[in-house]
C-alpha cells in the first residue's frame, strides 16, 4: 500500500469522490493511489469534447474508458462538452456541481 497521501486526522479518508479519467497511465496511477488511500470512488468521470480542437480537454477513447470503469466496478459518468473555449469552463463548472449535488466531495486527477 502506497503511503497515505492524506492526512489521515483529518476527514479526508472515505470521502466519496469521482476520478477524472481520460483512460491514460496517469489517470488510473492517481486514481489507484486515491483508492488505496482510503477515498471511496463512486465514479469515474470523462469530459468528451465534440469538437476535436477543443480548449479544454483532449479527446478521449470513451468507450475504453467505459470498459476500464466496468473492469474497474466503478460507474462511469460521461459528459459531452461544447469543445469551445468561452463555454467549456462553464460546462467544467456545471458538471461539478452536478457531482456535488449528488454528494461527492472530491474530484481525483491525474
Amino acid at each position: 500500500m502506497p503511503p497515505l497521501l492524506f492526512n489521515p486526522s483529518r476527514r479526508y479518508l472515505a470521502m466519496k469522490c469521482a476520478l477524472l479519467a481520460s483512460g491514460g497511465k496517469d489517470c488510473w496511477l492517481a486514481a489507484w493511489y486515491a483508492i488505496s488511500s482510503g477515498l471511496d470512488a463512486k465514479a469515474i468521470l470523462t469530459f468528451v469534447p465534440a469538437r476535436p480542437d477543443s480548449f479544454m480537454f483532449h479527446g478521449i477513447n470513451s468507450k475504453l474508458v467505459e470498459k476500464q470503469a466496468k473492469s474497474a466496478q466503478i460507474r462511469h459518468i460521461g459528459i459531452t462538452t461544447s469543445g469551445e473555449k468561452e463555454r467549456e469552463q462553464q460546462e467544467l463548472e456545471e458538471a461539478f456541481r452536478k457531482l456535488k449535488n449528488l454528494g461527492f466531495e472530491a474530484v481525483i486527477t491525474g
